[in-house]
């Protein structure tokens, strides 16, 4: 089997929606170890139709090969879990709005 020219990267993926999900996919594709960091209450594609046990057609085809990670963002002890993995990550890959980046400590500045 021919090595994929992203072995050895480490992803995190905390996106939503089509464009972030989807770029996450296309990592793990090529061979990157992706990570989705998913909310305890489930991402909300997982429940968009048509739908084969708990997730979604869409769901599957934006998250293939990707690992996931429940983490509570809102507690101490999921951010604590989420800074660890940030720190062995290569990529932190998210969709969040600036002032989310800021209230939860994940600014590139923060993160340098």
């Amino acid at each position: 089997m021919a090595i994929k020219p992203l072995e050895g990267l480490k992803v995190l993926d905390a996106t939503s929606n089509i464009a972030g999900p989807y770029g996450g996919s296309i990592l793990a594709d090529l061979g990157a170890e992706v990570i989705k960091i998913e909310v305890p209450s489930g991402d909300p594609s997982r429940s968009m139709a048509p739908i084969d046990g708990d997730k979604s057609a869409y769901f599957n085809v934006v998250n293939r090969n990707k690992l996931v990670a429940e983490i509570n963002l809102k507690s101490e002890s999921g951010m604590a879990e989420l800074h660890s993995l940030l720190a062995t990550a290569d990529v932190f890959l998210t969709n969040f709005l600036p002032d989310r980046l800021k209230a939860l400590n994940l600014t590139p500045v923060d993160l340098m």
